[in-house]
């Protein structure tokens, strides 16, 4: 009774809410209804997170009647979790919820059928198992044709790209890419009826080619390469001819993936530019990939290949020096796991300390330099990062950076970003080393990929 019972102070409820958390029992979803907003979100967070699994019912089965904003996030992780996709259709569909709210429900539906292993609110490791997206698709089937007209801009962005991923035809989507609609939405409506393969798309991309917008354009060049319409490869051929770098290499990109004569025409005229040094830096990689996915213009590419230098170890990756998508290279630098950028070099206020410092590099170094840096980091080491080899006097190893040296002792970085002091005392003999970013770093990326960590490089000023 005194749990329940509203008389009560609130720091009274909260210490009996954290008990019931801390024992997992259902009745913790009696603070649901608090007038507290403050301990409703506690219930909300000790439900989804302890979990309190017999609980995540009833705390899904508030999206349709109210809570915090703060707890809807719980309440969203909690209906997915159960399987309540009615739960998340009603969030989506409540025009008076916020607006981060009914996205978050929209975009969890759009992932039914596939959830990652992860938790979406906590992100500890808490694997649910693969299963129909049907349950999804009749959630929110009936509510999309309504979703798409909302006011507002970003539930109609999500609404587009969530009837893509579950495969929903819904009236109002071709409006939905329409010029009329804000870049965003159309972006997300194109991708959704080039998912459907929806028998609009072609016109829409007609529409979408002529746009005053860049990334539509661009987006409208990629979608084109799977259009079964003679009028997609003749629009990429002029794209491809003319207009910004982006759009040329989108053009291009998307004629190599096109299985009909007049694409392998068109390329084989951008390859003829290649070999005859008439074409922008910026698209020789583009069209080396493009081109090379056609045998009948193998010739063309061994010609251009045979005609590097031979003494020059950087030839193959100076076609990938300029033409680079710099935000794809800061996703390399900063995401790409087996690249191991960030954890040895420092850019934007982020990373390691073994290797040089990136914050101004490109104030300091031309794209040339970064290339090389990239490919053969021993051939210039920067001064002050050349490794340490150290044998001790009981003949063990160490090996790293010296941050600095005392009379008596050596301070290193190590490989793996750790610090540690060696007594001078204990040195048997020193050796120079190599620098600490191995020779084999480029083995896991591609020439494009170095081509747009060199872009992102080049923007550190």
């Amino acid at each position: 009774a005194t749990v329940r019972s509203k008389d009560e102070s609130p720091s009274v409820r909260l210490a009996s809410l954290l008990v019931l958390r801390r024992l997992k029992q259902e009745g913790v979803a009696v603070f649901l209804d608090d007038p507290d907003p403050a301990i409703v979100f506690e219930a909300a967070r000790a439900i989804n997170d302890a979990p309190v699994v017999a609980a995540m019912s009833a705390l899904a089965a508030k999206l349709a009647k109210g809570l915090p904003e703060r707890a809807c996030f719980r309440a969203i992780n909690a209906a997915f979790r159960i399987g309540d996709a009615a739960a998340l259709g009603a969030a989506a569909a409540r025009a008076e919820m916020a607006e981060t709210v009914r996205t978050e429900a929209l975009r969890t539906l759009a992932e039914w059928g596939s959830p990652s292993g992860r938790d979406r609110v906590m992100h500890l490791w808490r694997p649910l198992a693969r299963r129909d997206a049907a349950a999804a698709r009749e959630a929110v089937a009936p509510l999309l044709a309504g979703l798409f007209r909302d006011a507002s801009k970003a539930v109609r962005e999500e609404a587009a790209r969530t009837a893509g991923k579950l495969g929903i035809q819904a009236p109002g989507l071709r409006e939905l890419a329409g010029p009329k609609e804000p870049s965003g939405v159309r972006l997300a409506a194109l991708r959704a009826l080039a998912a459907l393969k929806d028998e609009g798309l072609i016109e829409a991309l007609l529409l979408a080619v002529g746009d005053r917008n860049e990334r539509v354009r661009q987006e409208a060049a990629k979608l084109l390469r799977d259009v079964k319409d003679s009028r997609a490869t003749a629009i990429l051929g002029s794209l491809a001819a003319d207009g910004s770098l982006p759009i040329r290499q989108a053009a291009i990109l998307s004629l190599g993936l096109r299985e009909d004569p007049e694409a392998e025409r068109i390329l084989a005229g951008l390859a003829d530019q290649l070999l005859a040094g008439g074409l922008p830096a910026g698209l020789r990689l583009d069209v080396l990939e493009a081109a090379g996915k056609k045998p009948a213009l193998a010739d063309r590419i061994a010609r251009y290949e045979a005609a590097r230098p031979s003494d020059d170890p950087l030839a193959a990756w100076r076609d990938a020096l300029e033409g680079g998508d710099g935000e794809t290279g800061k996703t390399i630098f900063f995401g790409r796991v087996e690249a191991s950028c960030m954890k040895c070099h420092r850019a934007q206020g982020r990373g390691g300390d073994v290797g040089p410092e990136l914050t101004k590099v490109a104030a300091q170094r031309d794209r040339a330099y970064l290339i090389e840096s990239i490919v053969l980091p021993n051939r210039q080491i920067a001064e002050g990062f050349a490794q340490v080899i150290l044998k001790l006097q009981n003949d063990s190893i160490e090996t790293g950076r010296i941050e600095r040296e005392t009379e008596k002792e050596l301070h290193l970085i190590l490989a793996d970003g750790g610090r540690k002091a060696i007594p001078k005392s204990e040195i048997q003999m020193r050796k120079q080393g190599l620098s600490a970013m191995p020779e084999d770093a480029v083995k896991v990326l591609s020439r494009r990929d170095v081509r747009d960590l060199v872009e992102f490089l080049s923007t550190l000023k």
